[in-house]
């Protein structure tokens, strides 16, 4: 009498998921003629289940850590069992989270060039970075991104927020935000006691600047030469 087929498991005998997959939702999927009975020894003595397409869950297997996982599988047609099929379920630790060079958040002012002002980070693999925490728009890869790269414009006062990814091709970090802000600058008004100003008059200046902590200096130039520089807040 001839041994039912070997089992065939759809997505490959080697399979890896992500620290913090939902076991209870994901599948190994199976086919197999009669029952596709799963075992965790290779002398086929402990039955774990007998599930055609059982979840991680089914399998024991718990996705809180990263581990290794070996199955083995065999056709059972009620009459005779078929040969065993070597199953490997990764369980893979997740990357490091990017790190973004100085930080976040990050200030520039309007007007600041935009094409050439570069946002560094560093990663375990390829940095993905995403306009949205879902990440589900991916805006750039890479270690840097441009101001420009990034979609954002110098001419106004913004805040956008960024959602940086290390991705090693199985699994993806936890994200790491980038706040990126545009800043408007301050204003400042300078009033004169008197005008017109003629040689010989004594004559008293008045500034003005708008924001929480804005500093401000009064320079002396005389034929384009720096004189006397004299700073406020």
């Amino acid at each position: 009498m001839n041994l039912p087929a070997l089992p065939t498991i759809t997505a490959g005998n080697t399979q890896s998921f992500c620290v913090g997959t939902v076991a209870a939702s994901t599948y190994i999927v199976a086919t197999g003629v009669g029952t596709v009975r799963w075992y965790s020894d290779v002398a086929l003595t402990t039955q774990v289940t007998a599930i055609t397409s059982p979840s991680l869950t089914n399998l024991g297997i718990s996705t809180v850590a990263a581990s290794s996982n070996t199955f083995y599988v065999i056709s059972d047609n009620g009459t005779c069992k078929s040969a065993a099929v070597t199953v490997n379920v990764n369980i893979t630790a997740l990357p490091a989270s990017p790190a973004i060079t100085g930080g976040s958040p990050k200030s520039y002012c309007v007007g600041t060039v935009a094409g050439t002002t570069t946002i560094n980070a560093t990663g375990a693999a390829t940095i993905r970075w995403y306009s949205d925490i879902a990440l589900a728009t991916q805006v750039t890869t890479g270690t840097s991104a441009t101001l420009t790269t990034l979609g954002i414009s110098t001419a106004v006062a913004s805040s956008a927020t960024f959602y940086l990814v290390s991705d090693d091709g199985v699994c993806k970090s936890i994200l790491t935000p980038l706040v990126v802000n545009i800043t408007a600058l301050p204003a400042l008004n300078v009033f004169a006691s008197a005008t017109p100003i003629c040689v010989g008059n004594t004559v008293s200046f008045v500034a003005s600047a708008s924001g929480i902590g804005v500093q401000y200096q009064f320079e002396l130039k005389k034929g384009g030469v720096s004189q006397a520089i004299q700073a406020y807040s």
